[in-house]
């Protein structure tokens, strides 16, 4: 196999707990590409492209559970809250 004796690549994720795992999601598929470009086998390309395809349901799946999330709170009235929440408290002098 090509590319075997390459130097490792290191990352440095960031942000918040779900801006690294989508980072780390990216990071797997932009891997899983490039081994389809060099790594040789019918059947191993075939394989990582079934895992890159996976890889890319499980980012779609994340971003439509955090839109979820978020419809859930609004008809919850409780972003409602927490935006209030932050409402200058004004008092009768």
């Amino acid at each position: 196999m090509r590319g075997e004796f390459e130097q490792p690549t290191r990352y440095t994720l960031t942000g918040d707990t779900l801006g690294r795992i989508n980072q780390a999601l990216a990071i797997a598929r932009r891997q899983l590409r490039a081994g389809q470009e060099c790594l040789e086998g019918r059947h191993l390309t075939d394989a990582l492209m079934d895992a890159e395809e996976a890889l890319s349901d499980m980012a779609i799946g994340l971003r439509r559970a955090v839109d979820a999330d978020k419809d859930d709170a609004e008809a919850s009235s409780e972003t409602e809250r927490q935006r209030q929440a932050w409402y200058p408290v004004y008092r009768a002098a």
